[in-house]
């Protein structure tokens, strides 16, 4: 039946390509014969060969046969629509299953200078057990084309014949190939113990590079075979010690050893901020606290960028905040902002909160722009950091700032003083009426207010994900939740900021949500944003345990985003 439905159309469109092909090419062309200007041939009986007699018409060219029935096989056609005439049949033979035919299609297709890629391609709509032997037939003849055995093995996989797709992709790397690294990982994934072994020698053989015998190694990690991934890592590692990815990947297999080897780095390279961070990051993972607490002082000391230093200082304060504070407090000394947030942090992780949020304080005054000095102080004391809003708003009345405006109102929400942070979300709103932390914090403090003043924004600019997920959150906060979820869907299909509209629907639909954001890790395992995002919907939920989990590794992968510090913070 779906061979049927599937026919057709594609039925129709052959039918119209070979209609264009005869019209055009056979009516039109002075050098081929249409069947009604054709002499009728002389009829041949079986067995038989044609007489030499036989007359011929003059300057037209023999006539290319086929065996079977359809008349299509039997005319002749000029050559510069041969490619689409055969490539035509072929596909219809295809889908008829008509596995004979197609083959001798392929043969013309490749004759008149048809590409082997898209017989390839045509190979899926033969029957699953058919295809691997009709590629077998055509490689056979012709040897000199650019086949890919990979396809080949990938049926051969399909026909549940694992020793074939087997053997033909190792004798694809054999004869060095492009793409090895496709075909490694196609060998592994049919029998790893044995790709282990056939790839050493392999190696061996071909003197395949660092980054080769890498490969292999993570292959055979993923495929859950790390005694046999050792002796590939091993022999990389000859060739370059302080290869990142090969220790990186050693950390996998061998903590220990893997913490010697970026201990010969550093050696090597002592000033090599990227190699004591590296260590660092290996003896933390191993439970080497006060190891990793030196490696990230000795690689924030000889940091020569800003960023990287203060990434250095970050993983101070986890490994030992204690130790860390005062470090930091003499690399921080200055005037720059960002080296006052993190001495802030250390306070925090220190547990001295006073001294913190005037740290924070501080910050703010060097670069006013920058709110994430003010959401630190909100997280820390909303009470304090209320008050100390109010003070800087009537210091600079008409102040068009706003981020203090918007900061002042979160102050409020989190003390529950509703309507006081409705009425000053709006008016940072009014400020920045694109911002979505406004729009989201109208629809958590008032949503009937909120929904009535976004429906107007939403009906104006309908393709807006970020009003569509504020105004989404107003009608989950007025209980209507089908008209929330289809607005939450409309804001993540748009993409923008779409990781917050997956984490806001997951809190309130799990069963829909959650699996989102879960397949959205799994898909992009280093992102950040979707990390956050998941730790969001469980705190949402009150799943702490997993929301701690879900941020420590949003923080492992970007420790400078302010926001997911902050929600972590929140969880004891």
């Amino acid at each position: 039946m779906q061979r049927a439905i599937w026919f057709f159309p594609v039925g129709v469109l052959i039918g119209a390509a070979l209609a264009w092909v005869f019209l055009v090419g056979l009516a039109d062309s002075p050098d081929v014969m249409t069947p009604g200007s054709m002499p009728r041939p002389t009829p041949v009986a079986p067995g038989s060969s044609p007489s030499p007699d036989a007359p011929d018409a003059p300057d037209a060219p023999a006539l290319e046969r086929s065996t079977g029935d359809s008349d299509l096989h039997q005319f002749a056609v000029a050559p510069r629509l041969a490619v689409t005439y055969w490539s035509s049949l072929a596909v219809a033979d295809a889908i008829a299953g008509r596995i004979d035919r197609f083959l001798e299609d392929a043969r013309k297709l490749l004759e008149a200078g048809g590409d082997p890629e898209e017989i390839q391609e045509m190979l899926a709509y033969l029957p699953g057990e058919s295809a691997a032997g009709v590629m077998e037939k055509l490689i056979e003849a012709y040897p000199d084309r650019s086949w890919d055995r990979s396809a080949l093995a990938d049926l051969y996989v399909e026909a549940d014949q694992p020793e074939l797709a087997f053997t033909t992709l190792l004798a694809g790397l054999r004869a060095a190939e492009e793409d090895p690294e496709s075909g490694i990982t196609r060998l592994v994934g049919i029998d790893p113990v044995r790709a282990g072994s056939a790839l050493l020698m392999l190696a061996k053989d071909l003197e395949w590079d660092g980054y080769m015998l890498i490969h292999c190694a993570e292959e055979l990690v993923d495929a859950d075979q790390p005694t046999l991934a050792g002796p590939f890592l091993l022999k990389a590692l000859e060739g370059d010690p302080a290869d990142e990815d090969g220790i990186d990947l050693m950390s996998r297999i061998d903590p220990s050893l893997a913490a010697n080897l970026a201990e010969n780095a550093v050696r090597a390279a002592p000033e090599d901020t990227d190699a004591w961070a590296r260590l660092a990051r290996i003896r933390r993972e191993s439970g080497d606290l006060a190891g990793a607490f030196l490696a990230y002082r000795r690689a924030a000391v000889v940091a020569a960028d800003g960023d990287n230093r203060l990434d250095m200082m970050r993983g101070m304060i986890r490994t030992n905040p204690m130790e860390a504070l005062p470090v930091i407090r003499n690399l921080a000394e200055g005037e720059d902002d960002e080296m006052l947030g993190v001495l802030g942090q250390a306070y925090v992780a220190a547990g001295q909160r006073d001294a913190a949020f005037r740290v924070f304080d501080q910050a703010h005054q060097v670069d006013p722009s920058d709110s994430e000095w003010l959401h630190r102080m909100v997280s820390l004391d909303p009470v304090r950091a209320s008050e100390d809003f109010k003070l800087k708003i009537a210091d600079s009345p008409g102040s068009g700032n706003d981020e203090l405006f918007g900061t002042y109102a979160l102050s409020l929400e989190r003390q529950g003083r509703l309507s006081e942070a409705y009425d000053a979300y709006l008016r940072a709103w009014t400020m920045d009426e694109d911002d979505w932390e406004w729009m989201r914090g109208l629809a958590r403090t008032n949503p009937k207010r909120a929904g009535d003043l976004l429906l107007g924004k939403h009906r104006d600019n309908p393709e807006d994900a970020t009003v569509a997920g504020a105004l989404a959150d107003a009608y989950a906060g007025m209980g209507r939740t089908a008209e929330a979820v289809r607005l939450y869907q409309q804001a993540i299909e748009a993409g923008e900021e779409r990781h917050r509209w997956m984490a806001a629907l997951a809190a309130l639909e799990p069963a829909r949500g959650l699996p989102m954001l879960r397949a959205a890790v799994e898909e992009d395992p280093d992102d950040d944003e979707y990390w956050g995002a998941l730790g969001d919907a469980y705190f949402g939920l009150g799943r702490m345990t997993e929301a701690r989990d879900a941020y420590d590794r949003a923080l492992e992968i970007d420790p400078s985003d302010w926001e997911w510090s902050i929600q972590r913070a929140r969880i004891p």
